[in-house]
């Protein structure tokens, strides 16, 4: 018995521990949303989900940028329950309609990053998700 499950509870606990430790690169995503997109449940607009795996107490800001549309970010976890909502960017003097979170992970979770609009319109996005500084945190 110890012979065929040994190599499986080695997997599992090295791949929760690469988890752990998997340091988050800045990521920047050029996106859509377009009318056919689905609607997001809470907005009724168009959306889209991005995923992010991420550790316990791992946190990470979270920018959507866009001049075609009033930019709102929704992260839920992988059951789906909303974690965090932003319509604005606070540090954004220019008056934009963009939008920023400062998300910490409660757990070791794959995490839905959905991008949507606060006013129904469409266009091009930049999602960018990167580590937070140590001051954010």
């Amino acid at each position: 018995m110890w012979r065929t499950t040994c190599p499986i509870l080695c997997v599992a606990f090295l791949s929760s521990l690469a988890l752990a430790q998997a340091p988050l690169e800045k990521r920047t995503i050029k996106g859509e949303l377009k009318r056919s997109d689905p609607a997001h449940p809470k907005m009724q607009n168009p959306s889209n989900v991005h995923e992010l795996k991420m550790a316990k107490d791992q946190t990470v800001v979270i920018r959507l940028n866009s001049d075609k549309f009033d930019a709102v970010l929704i992260v839920e976890d992988s059951a789906k329950t909303e974690l965090a909502f932003n319509d604005d960017d606070d540090d954004d003097r220019a008056g934009t309609v963009n939008s920023k979170l400062v998300f910490t992970a409660p757990k070791d979770d794959t995490y839905r990053i959905i991008a949507t609009c606060f006013d129904n319109e469409v266009g091009s996005y930049e999602l960018i998700i990167e580590p937070a500084p140590e001051k954010a945190k």
